[in-house]
């Protein structure tokens, strides 16, 4: 069974590793929000203002989570530990990951969320606890986690145009869908990126392999 990763990272576009969390359960609903910025401008034959397309907004994530130790959930399939982990060691592991201050930074780490094929560059922008479950002497013993992340893109110089060829090395991480969205601005264009690279399997790309993204058809 995929597990859902969080991993800290030290800029937008780094390499998962190092620090990471990985949820008890995988969670209980994905909630992603996407948008498209609209504005208005003045019409020469009209006192009516046009409404015009500006671009694609920021995507968002919301997640809501449980942390459980009532040994309903026993030990760690990845280790094979049959130990019952506190929600409070649990909980402290996930702020070291997403929310603790990073001196060498001076702010909280980034964050690559990782989940089966699917992955997302973002900060965590809300960090909301509810404890639902305590023991007699007060100790936590079950908590729904819910948070907020901001997805983030990294900045380049010019902006990418998709009636232009794009050629990028793959790093650990990237997947053709997340390219897709780079360059285009819609993941739904990977298969033919597929096609047009004779990939035979997108979704296990070779790191350092280079992938080419041809122009839109119009």
């Amino acid at each position: 069974m995929k597990k859902f990763i969080i991993y800290g990272i030290d800029t937008i576009d780094g390499a998962p590793g190092g620090d990471s969390y990985t949820l008890q359960l995988n969670p209980e609903s994905i909630k992603r929000n996407r948008a498209i910025t609209m504005g208005e401008k003045a019409a020469v034959d009209t006192a009516k203002p046009v409404v015009q397309y500006l671009g694609y907004g920021e995507e968002t994530m919301d997640l809501d989570f449980f942390l459980d130790s009532t040994g309903a959930i026993v030990g760690d399939e990845t280790t094979g530990s049959k130990n019952v982990v506190s929600v409070d060691a649990e909980l402290a592991l996930l702020e070291g990951v997403i929310y603790t201050f990073d001196g060498s930074l001076h702010k909280p780490k980034y964050l690559f969320v990782e989940y089966g094929d699917f992955n997302f560059r973002c900060m965590m922008t809300a960090f909301n606890i509810e404890f639902l479950l305590f023991d007699l002497d007060g100790a936590a013993l079950r908590a729904k986690v819910h948070l907020s992340l901001k997805g983030y893109q990294q900045e380049t110089s010019k902006k990418s145009s998709p009636d232009m060829s794009h050629s990028f090395t793959v790093r650990e991480g990237d997947s053709l869908p997340l390219l897709c969205k780079q360059v285009y601005g819609d993941m739904n264009y990977y298969l033919q990126v597929a096609e047009h690279n004779g990939l035979t399997n997108f979704r296990e790309l070779e790191v350092g392999s280079t992938i080419e993204l041809p122009p839109l058809q119009r």
